[in-house]
């Protein structure tokens, strides 16, 4: 019988970086027995390897595309931690286009993903948004589509900024009247008014990050999700804040009976958690209401009896904050940053509330 032809190899040497160690690989086409050895050298240079570059193909579909673009782009986005960008991906995106090849992809998709999270805060819908914008770019700079999906696409709106609105006059004067000598949740309740942070950033504030010479806060810590605490997850998180003298003084006063590395701590001693910060909630909730007149049962407000405008939230304090800083005339770039916002649409939103007095001292200043 005929011989069978034996199939030609390709061979390649893999050498390391410092040139002390090498290997010799090889495969049955020039394009395997590269890919071989870049995987090698990345083995004997103790690097992750990234995988063969992405040649395009009908193969690259959307998920195998994000798999190598998160290996080579995510340090660069540290807007947004790994984990809500699994989350992103795995809620939103990849039950629309996951098989899909990238060029299948069109712009109606992409309409269809932001129309499903429509009803979630505007901050995640920009995160959504932003997110695809970076991997479609990307697979565009790397040749593998003609032109990203997400040309033409609009910002998506969501809910609005963080659920929320602004105390009214009422339930601002009940606020301080209740809380402005109370050193435990009181000073919580004042640290979102005064200084505008996040329920998590100040069940994460520590004495460390108040600054009393210079009266600053420096935010850079919050409760995750899972309880624990840690840096704040976005580059933006990461602010100094200047303390109102109100806030000081309550602060200075707390520090002298605190026996806790944190500022404001619950019952029990701890810090705050997801649970306790509920109570926090269902407390401002209640005394202000009962402050107003509200009528009281066994559990809670008789419903009848409510006096807080609807929309009655925790978030409301920080809301007024930014608010509060327009109306002084802080500049909506200083007010991004002062926030945490990680875009400076998301403060737009709140900065649209212009009213009459605001506009009138304007003028004023326009006649000067």
């Amino acid at each position: 019988g005929i011989m069978p032809t034996k199939k030609k190899r390709y061979n390649r040497k893999a050498v390391s970086k410092d040139g002390k160690r090498s290997a010799w690989v090889s495969g049955y086409s020039i394009e395997e027995a590269e890919a071989k050895k870049l995987k090698k050298e990345a083995e004997l240079n103790n690097i992750d390897y990234i995988g063969p570059v992405i040649v395009k193909n009908k193969d690259t579909s959307f998920r195998k595309w994000v798999d190598t673009w998160k290996k080579v782009y995510l340090n660069d986005i540290l807007e947004t931690g790994e984990n809500d960008i699994d989350g992103m991906l795995r809620r939103g995106i990849y039950p629309e286009i996951a098989t899909f090849s990238l060029d299948e992809i069109k712009p109606i998709h992409i309409q269809k993903i932001l129309n499903n999270i429509q009803d979630k805060s505007l901050s995640y819908n920009h995160k959504v948004f932003g997110l695809l914008n970076r991997i479609f770019r990307d697979a565009e700079n790397n040749d593998l589509i003609e032109k990203s999906p997400m040309r033409g696409i609009k910002q998506p709106s969501g809910r609005g900024e963080e659920n929320g609105r602004s105390l009214t006059d009422e339930e601002r004067k009940a606020i301080l009247n209740l809380y402005e000598k109370d050193l435990e949740d009181g000073l919580f309740f004042m640290i979102m008014l005064y200084c505008g942070l996040r329920p998590q950033e100040v069940a994460a504030l520590k004495w460390e990050d108040i600054d009393f010479r210079e009266k600053y806060i420096y935010v850079k810590r919050a409760l995750k999700k899972d309880g624990t605490i840690s840096i704040t997850k976005t580059k933006s998180g990461i602010r100094s804040i200047p303390i109102p003298e109100k806030l000081l003084k309550m602060l200075k006063e707390k520090q002298i009976v605190s026996n806790s590395d944190y500022v404001v701590v619950h019952s029990r001693g701890n810090h705050h958690t997801s649970s306790s910060i509920n109570n926090l909630r269902k407390k401002l909730f209640y005394e202000v209401n009962v402050a107003l007149g509200a009528e009281t049962k066994k559990d809670g407000i008789t419903l009848k009896t409510i006096k807080t405008s609807p929309n009655f939230r925790l978030y409301n304090l920080r809301h007024t904050y930014c608010t509060d800083l327009e109306k002084r005339g802080v500049p909506i770039n200083i007010a991004k940053v002062l926030m945490g916002h990680s875009s400076i649409s998301v403060t737009a939103k709140i900065y649209t509330h212009t009213d009459k007095e605001t506009i009138e001292t304007i003028r004023d200043k326009i006649n000067n």
